[in-house]
């Protein structure tokens, strides 16, 4: 049997990490937006953003990534995003600073956490 553990994201989940301290961070590889309810919707839409993936850059569909913390029992904390990092896979929190990268940017991003 499965339940839902958090609904209504800001965004599509990618990756799910725990940090021992009570949290658990989620990787929203990019916002809800109109382009992306059709693309679910439509399969003939997202064969063709395929194929145009090659020649065009993705960063217009792929805006508002970032990392959301929730709580265990799933309760939503805080989001963190930099509007120039796109299609976020996975972040991890270290001491006081939260690491996170993408698949298409070549670079980590670094947040640190106590200034927040």
């Amino acid at each position: 049997m499965t339940e839902n553990f958090i609904e209504n994201l800001p965004g599509y989940p990618d990756n799910i990490r725990c940090d021992g301290e009570g949290n658990y961070w989620i990787a929203l590889s990019s916002g809800r937006t109109i382009s992306w309810d059709i693309l679910f919707k439509f399969s003939f839409v997202r064969k063709m953003a395929t194929i145009l993936e090659k020649f065009v850059k993705p960063t217009r569909l792929f805006q508002d990534s970032g990392i959301l913390r929730v709580t265990l029992q799933g309760q939503p904390l805080t989001i963190y995003s930099d509007r120039h990092l796109i299609l976020v896979t996975c972040g991890i929190k270290v001491g006081k600073d939260l690491y996170y990268g993408s698949l298409y940017a070549p670079y980590v991003s670094k947040i640190d956490l106590s200034q927040y």
